[in-house]
């Protein structure tokens, strides 16, 4: 009798256990699915991380291309604030007799010329580090071209090109925050946004934008024209994961 007690006691247990343990796996996986909005402010500062690089209409080109390997190391050298001024074009490339300078096979509207003047030079390891800072820790900045700048195996590091079309337009963002949240280990941060750029008609600065016909406006008119055409403007997801406490870009769509 003493032993049938002791066996239904420990069937007892058993169950109590496994049950205990469903409960709690079930608790952990609704813990894990759990949505948790951020806040706007936190959310524009990932935003405006990116964006402060000015890294060349990088909001459009994002969204044409998306993450790329190109777009990745171009946001990586723009916030490098390391940088040196002490190698030629000659002492970074090797200088074509027909050109007379430098210019990166996959682009022609970027060279250096073959003299002495020093040229914009960023180490590897200081691109590196900051391509940890925006992306973690998978994966290595390219060892090549990005708009604007070529990467020196001469002297391990990239240079900054002169561009040959003349000086480089400044761009513009204006954009809203549609979503922001966090799910599990990923952060996904939803825009709309609006880009427009300098224009100069009879003396007279105005902006224009490629996204919308509209060709002249003042930048008091950014807001309103915002406002009315949010249905026609492009939207950007961003994807973040997390890694070690600290959400770093993975993808944007």
């Amino acid at each position: 009798m003493k032993k049938k007690s002791a066996n239904i006691i420990i069937i007892i247990c058993i169950v109590v256990i496994v049950v205990l343990s469903i409960c709690l796996v079930m608790s952990k996986q609704e813990s894990k699915n759990e949505i948790k909005e951020i806040d706007k402010k936190t959310a524009q500062e990932y935003i405006d991380k990116l964006i402060n690089t000015k890294t060349y209409n990088i909001l459009d080109n994002l969204k044409e291309e998306g993450l790329t390997d190109e777009i990745k190391l171009s946001l990586a050298i723009n916030s490098t604030n390391n940088y040196e001024e002490i190698y030629t074009c000659n002492e970074a490339f090797t200088i074509s007799s027909d050109y007379n300078g430098y210019r990166p096979v996959e682009n022609v509207e970027f060279s250096c010329e073959d003299n002495e003047l020093k040229i914009r030079s960023y180490k590897y390891d200081d691109v590196l580090t900051s391509y940890r800072k925006l992306f973690g820790s998978i994966g290595n900045p390219k060892k090549g071209y990005t708009w604007g700048y070529d990467y020196s195996q001469k002297q391990n590091a990239y240079f900054k090109l002169s561009a040959n079309f003349g000086p480089i337009q400044d761009i513009n963002y204006k954009y809203d925050i549609n979503s922001k949240e966090i799910n599990d280990d990923r952060l996904t941060i939803g825009i709309t946004y609006l880009s427009y750029y300098n224009k100069t008609i009879n003396d007279e600065e105005t902006y224009t934008t490629d996204l919308l016909e509209i060709d002249s406006f003042s930048k008091e008119k950014v807001e309103e024209i915002f406002n009315n055409n949010k249905d026609k403007l492009p939207h950007l997801t961003f994807t973040y994961i997390n890694e070690s406490d600290t959400y770093y870009l993975i993808d944007v769509k």
